[in-house]
């Protein structure tokens, strides 16, 4: 398990249960602890023994001198029992603070200085930069700027679609976005003879109703009585 180093105030740790090697009855209380820091040598636990008499788990709530290191060993005992173990490592977060991380020796402004040395850039974000008030603007300026191209869309179709001089000037920004030179030239599209309310009148109402003369120019050629010829010669240049 993991535990917080130097902790000022540290929280009991779950040993195991001791139990009584003639009847296997498990102890509740009256049993003593030994620790050993790092490997060291094996003394009197300074902390407090707790027990769960349903459980018969055994506690123990080391002092901070016993977790100021990385490995912490716990044995609880007793007279004619089994004991029981355990052993936390610790972690390196402290009571109050990070002291290795803030070390500037191994911590994280090591670390920076290193990276600013060798060229390699931090993005530093400021504790205040992302607030209920940031994120909110951040929301309306998007809102904002979707609706800003919803809107120029709308004008690039109302050019496309309407002949009436009304929409390019209301639209004159967009009529020019759409004529402007890319590079190689200019366009020349003007709503008013090439939109497609300007292309449908110029057509008949019923397309069926286009006759031949209208589609290609040529006449029915007929007879001195005026009555129409037949075959390959039958039409002719009007």
């Amino acid at each position: 398990m993991s535990y917080p180093r130097n902790a000022a105030s540290p929280k009991p740790i779950c040993v195991g249960s001791v139990v009584l090697t003639a009847d296997g009855t498990v102890q509740t209380s009256d049993c003593f602890a030994r620790v050993s820091l790092d490997g060291g040598a094996w003394g009197a636990g300074g902390g407090s023994l707790a027990y769960d008499a349903t459980s018969g788990v055994v506690t123990y709530a080391p002092i901070q001198a016993e977790v100021n290191g990385d490995v912490l060993m716990i044995g609880v005992y007793k007279a004619n029992c089994l004991g029981c173990s355990a052993t936390v490592l610790m972690d390196l977060q402290t009571a109050d603070n990070n002291t290795i991380l803030a070390s500037a020796t191994y911590g994280l402004s090591a670390l920076k200085t290193l990276l600013d040395t060798t060229g390699i850039k931090v993005l530093s974000i400021a504790d205040d930069a992302i607030t209920a008030a940031a994120t909110k603007a951040d929301a309306v300026t998007k809102i904002q700027a979707g609706l800003a191209a919803a809107a120029k869309l709308l004008a690039y179709v109302q050019l496309l679609a309407r002949k009436d001089a009304a929409i390019a000037t209301d639209n004159a920004t967009e009529l020019a976005e759409i004529n402007a030179n890319g590079g190689t030239g200019a366009g020349a599209y003007a709503n008013t003879t090439e939109a497609q309310e300007a292309i449908r009148d110029k057509l008949p109402a019923n397309l069926e109703d286009l006759s031949i003369t209208e589609t290609t120019g040529l006449v029915k050629a007929t007879d001195q009585d005026g009555n129409p010829l037949a075959g390959r010669n039958s039409m002719l240049p009007k």
